[in-house]
């Protein structure tokens, strides 16, 4: 952002808060250059004991980050001298003292100030402050062991928070599973981590994972224990990975396998190592960054009782002015260029949709024909078929029928059964071998009686071959339809259409 038009008390707000919301945001501390100075010279200057006060309670933080515990308790103090009345700052200072005191190990004075952050929350009546308090404060009594009054205060908070708050459910949930492992009740615990990891994001699902191996190591159930310990290391920060370790270790003596533990313990030493010199590695460049900061603070001062704050803004004018007329014809420039190449890649790209395009209509084009061809060919053929069985039902209907006696019966000979079945097999596709194949239990008259029904042969006809009543004939079709299990339709549509 160009600050050049704003006033200098803007300027300091404007660093400020852009300080704040890079911590916030990404948890990037402060640089010597990021204008904290500047900010803090401005409202001295201005008397803003407003914002000078919110400076002091966010310079404090960072100190308390830094582990610069002297620099952070001044800085506190400071700004609880210039809240006065202002509520929602002196919340925001009661909960960093808190916090403060978390790192000193001064757990009644951690409670003190963070009780103090919640009734100045209920006398807000803000639900987003209570729940911020109520988190806070169990968070301290979890981090102490106190199981009981951790899980009261968690309680309270879904009271002030909606349910549809994924995040701070998932917290909550997690929270229970830490309060539950902690009383040795890890079924209970099991019950809350995996509704922690239905609600909780993916950045959050390592530390589920610990806590779920660490309710299967209280429930003795080793395999399940080291399954979350070892398929989720690689996500586990240094820390995480310290504790996996360690509790391998402890799974592994338990069991008896001393070699592996021993293997465990060693690399719990060397993580532990890490984290010592990573920690001692933090403290040098923090003093690197504090000596820095003083440094460029006195050389800063020093420039400014040399120049004048006129020229000083003329020259910065000039330089912003001619690197934004630059800045602005490279931006032009390369706008220009990246629409030249989007409009090329359009064309290409509009052409090859159109030649694919194209080629679609020409493939659905001869699918079509391919398929009306076919269409035509079948139609033919089951012409030619229905012409055929029809001509050969005219043909084969009076021979049988000669063999009627005085009765009416027609006695068909075996020469005449396989023509008939061998008529239907050429009509129909080898009908006779299909339901064979599909239908084993049927019986070398029932394959018959399903010919002579296939080649629609009448009721009466059927009555005369079989010398029983069409009602016998009806109930024959009924014990066949059982026998193949035929369910739905009637067993003449069924054999016309296999």
């Amino acid at each position: 952002m160009d600050t050049i038009p704003l006033s200098d008390n803007d300027k300091g707000l404007y660093y400020l808060l852009l300080n704040q919301a890079k911590e916030m945001t990404t948890g990037e501390l402060p640089r010597p250059d990021g204008g904290l100075s500047l900010a803090y010279d401005v409202f001295v200057e201005n008397g803003d004991s407003l914002h000078l006060c919110r400076l002091y309670c966010f310079s404090g933080k960072i100190f308390r980050m830094k582990r610069a515990w002297g620099r952070a308790a001044a800085c506190y103090s400071l700004a609880e001298q210039l809240a006065e009345n202002d509520r929602r700052t002196l919340f925001q200072l009661k909960t960093e003292q808190g916090h403060f005191y978390r790192f000193k190990m001064q757990p009644d004075t951690e409670e003190t100030k963070l009780r103090e952050a919640l009734d100045i929350a209920f006398e807000l009546q803000d639900s987003i402050l209570i729940s911020t308090a109520l988190h806070s404060l169990s968070d301290m009594f979890l981090f102490y062991g106190k199981y009981d009054e951790g899980k009261d205060l968690l309680i309270r908070i879904r009271n002030f928070v909606p349910d549809d708050d994924g995040a701070v459910t998932a917290g909550y949930y997690k929270n229970m599973g830490r309060i539950y492992i902690g009383r040795r009740k890890p079924d209970s615990a099991l019950f809350y981590i995996d509704s922690a990891i239905r609600r909780g994001s993916l950045a959050e699902q390592p530390s589920y994972a610990l806590l779920k191996g660490s309710a299967f190591m209280e429930m003795n159930r080793t395999d399940s224990a080291l399954h979350y310990f070892s398929s989720n290391f690689d996500s586990f920060s240094l820390l995480q990975k310290m504790e996996a370790v360690h509790n391998m270790h402890l799974l592994y003596k338990k069991t008896g396998d001393s070699e592996r533990s021993m293997d465990f313990l060693a690399q719990y030493s060397r993580y532990k190592d890490s984290v010592t010199l990573l920690y001692r590695k933090n403290q040098i460049e923090n003093i690197k960054s504090f000596q820095e900061y003083e440094l460029q603070r006195r050389k800063i001062l020093g420039m400014k009782r040399e120049l004048m704050e006129h020229e000083l803004r003329y020259y910065r004018f000039a330089i912003l002015f001619l690197c934004l007329c630059l800045i602005s014809v490279a931006w032009i420039f390369r706008i220009l260029q990246h629409r030249r190449k989007l409009e090329l890649a359009l064309q290409s790209e509009k052409l090859r949709l159109a030649e694919i395009t194209d080629t679609q209509q020409r493939t659905e084009m001869e699918l079509i024909k391919e398929q009306r061809d076919r269409k035509e060919l079948e139609n033919a053929k089951l012409r030619q078929s229905f012409e055929f069985h029809k001509r050969l039902n005219e043909l084969c209907i009076p021979v049988i029928t000669k063999g009627t006696n005085s009765l009416g019966a027609i006695h068909l000979t075996e020469s005449e059964w396989g023509s008939i079945v061998r008529n239907t097999d050429a009509c129909f596709e080898d009908f006779s071998s299909r339901l064979n194949k599909s239908y084993p239990a049927l019986h070398k008259e029932d394959v018959r009686f399903c010919c002579l029904v296939k080649m629609e042969f009448s009721m009466e006809l059927l009555a005369a071959i079989y010398h029983i009543a069409k009602g016998s004939i009806s109930r024959r079709k009924m014990r066949l339809k059982e026998k193949m299990g035929i369910e739905g339709g009637s067993f003449d549509d069924f054999i016309k259409n296999f």
